[in-house]
């Protein structure tokens, strides 16, 4: 049975997703409900959580700064966020779990399961999230630095501007960086590709997402090849050529 701590400012928040939780996780107990940050660091010290749902923004002492009056964050931790879209990515950035509001069964149900594979979050995860985030909050501003990708052992730190493609290999992916790297991880190029940005990170073949940026050369043939500045070659799709060659033109 899985301990868990529910921290939101919103007490009609904690109530429903205590519910939600006794309904369709009948392996978490909630141990105590929270509704202020300050109280919840107390709580967290004392009652030694397995898990923790947690409200990002919060009056007076907001989720990160909880976080960072803890000695020591050794749960699995859960956001639950109001956030848009846009801001969603920085979730994503720092592989992190989240929940959108309101929650929705199915997505609880997940989102507790990933984290029972976790016994812990890595300070450069929070960081990366809160970094971003603050990103998202600036419209003109562009997410950049770090991402966090899990892998087979758990998560790799990775330099966004240092991948030059993600190839697919089926429901996995492999990143290939400028330094001729080349790493494994747990995740499709589908969701790779939602999480990168689109005016710098292109669809250029099922197979492949390539960075803009480290083209080196077009070649024509029947469909194209390109080459990056890592001397990897890659395949363009037919269907994928015209929109790429109006891009490389603007280049």
């Amino acid at each position: 049975m899985l301990r868990a701590i529910l921290i939101d400012d919103e007490v009609d928040s904690t109530r429903v997703l205590g519910r939600l939780l006794e309904r369709y996780c009948a392996d978490v107990e909630v141990v105590a409900t929270c509704n202020d940050g300050e109280d919840a660091v107390d709580l967290i010290g004392r009652l030694r959580p397995d898990l923790v749902f947690m409200d990002i923004e919060m009056p007076r002492f907001n989720g990160f700064q909880v976080l960072e009056a803890l000695d020591d964050v050794s749960f699995m931790l859960i956001f639950t966020t109001a956030y848009s879209q846009y801001a969603l990515r920085a979730f994503k950035y720092s592989a992190l779990d989240y929940l959108m509001k309101p929650i929705a069964p199915d997505e609880l149900m997940a989102t507790v399961a990933r984290a029972k594979q976790r016994s812990r979050v890595d300070a450069q995860q929070i960081e990366i999230l809160r970094t971003e985030m603050t990103a998202a909050s600036v419209p003109t501003k562009k997410f950049s630095g770090k991402i966090a990708v899990p892998n087979m052992h758990g998560f790799m730190f990775v330099d966004l501007a240092e991948i030059a493609a993600i190839e697919s290999d089926g429901n996995y992916a492999y990143l290939h960086m400028l330094n001729g790297q080349k790493h494994f991880i747990s995740r499709s190029i589908g969701d790779m590709e939602e999480m990168m940005p689109a005016d710098i990170f292109f669809r250029i073949h099922r197979q492949f997402l390539v960075n803009l940026t480290f083209i080196n050369e077009y070649i024509r043939t029947d469909s194209g090849i390109l080459v990056l500045h890592n001397g990897q070659r890659i395949p363009v799709s037919r269907n994928r050529r015209e929109e790429f060659i109006l891009l490389f033109e603007k280049m």
